[in-house]
């Protein structure tokens, strides 16, 4: 089978899993023997008796498989911490923000961080989600407009007519919608193609697409691998795209606790990466598989923080979402403010921005 036949089947399988896409549509929102329910409300009780907390399990969600989260998991910091409030800790990766926050929908996922096009298509479709802290500003190292070498696509007003590859319902497709804004052209003025980033890169390279909006470290290798050219990015069209940390608001009810150690773990994690940057490299090279010069990049343009979410980038995600709902990407309105709660970052930090 064809290279392109490959490709036009994954865009036949995008449809059909196009109501994953949250951003852009809307979303509606085991049982053991008797001897087993008996040992389980002994131990209920028991537990009950001795003041200690019953057992439970916390879900973490990873985001495009780098990044701090990925080194905590790795080096076990997370396990360790949850060990000490009596609580088990799971992980699942996802290759970008709408398959996570459909996890999160079904409530498999309790914790972890979005893009803001994810947050917002989340909190848009009735998922119940909370914002703690913002982990990157994401003006660099994140949106890239990538064509190929020998491409007549030299800025964006060039893309008319043109096919993009990207992953709709990302940071990627509203950083695409923006640009397109900013010289006066509609979605409907290109040919946007839904990959995952993985699908992506093979439609790029054989030229089944003319562009591709993506993020490091396929746009370090498609440069330093096949001369790709960037035209545009987050930092030279200034459109930041901020990313966030979340919880599962019913989960933050029932375990707070479990919240500030993941923000504590997240920032023990960020010194570690600083201290530590060769055996970081090494990790996150090994889990992408690229080299590790194009990693050491991505880190050095797109530094992690973990700091409490200002009311400048509170504005800023609210002009993304008028401007999303005027452009009718979104069904309604939402206040941005109602869903962020910095107190659980600023106790981590100790009172400090």
């Amino acid at each position: 089978m064809s290279h392109a036949t490959n490709v036009k089947k994954r865009l036949v399988q995008g449809k059909l899993t196009a109501i994953l896409i949250l951003l852009f549509a809307s979303i509606a929102t085991g049982c053991g023997n008797g001897e087993e329910k008996a040992a389980a409300t002994a131990s209920t009780d028991s537990n009950a008796a001795s003041g200690a907390k019953e057992k439970f399990t916390v879900n973490i969600g990873i985001n495009s498989g780098i990044g701090v989260l990925a080194l905590a998991k790795e080096k076990g910091f997370f396990k360790e911490a949850y060990a000490e409030i009596n609580a088990d800790v799971t992980f699942a990766d996802f290759p970008t923000g709408p398959p996570l926050v459909e996890a999160v929908a079904a409530e498999r996922i309790d914790l972890g961080y979005l893009g803001d096009a994810a947050a917002i298509g989340a909190l848009t479709g009735n998922i119940p989600i909370t914002l703690l802290s913002q982990v990157s500003d994401g003006k660099q190292g994140l949106n890239h407009l990538l064509v190929h070498k020998d491409s007549p696509i030299q800025k964006v007003e060039d893309l008319k007519g043109k096919k993009i590859a990207l992953t709709k319902g990302t940071v990627f497709h509203v950083f695409l919608v923006k640009a397109l804004n900013q010289v006066g052209l509609k979605e409907t003025d290109v040919e946007i193609i839904h990959l995952q980033p993985d699908e992506g890169q093979p439609a790029f390279e054989s030229k089944a697409v003319d562009a591709w909006i993506i993020s490091n470290p396929y746009v370090g290798l498609q440069v330093q691998k096949n001369g790709a050219q960037i035209i545009a990015d987050g930092e030279s069209l200034d459109l930041p795209a901020p990313i966030f940390s979340f919880v599962r608001n019913e989960f933050a009810e029932k375990h707070p606790e479990a919240v500030e150690i993941f923000l504590k773990v997240f920032n023990e994690t960020l010194e570690y990466e600083r201290n530590h940057k060769d055996e970081a490299l090494e990790l996150y090279a090994k889990l992408k598989k690229v080299d590790k010069q194009v990693i050491a990049s991505v880190l050095k343009t797109s530094p992690s923080v973990n700091t409490p979410i200002s009311p400048e980038v509170v504005q800023f995600e609210q002009n993304t979402a008028d401007l999303l709902y005027d452009l009718k990407f979104l069904k309604k309105k939402i206040e941005i403010a109602k869903f962020i709660n910095n107190d659980y970052v600023q106790k981590v930090n100790g009172g400090n921005p």
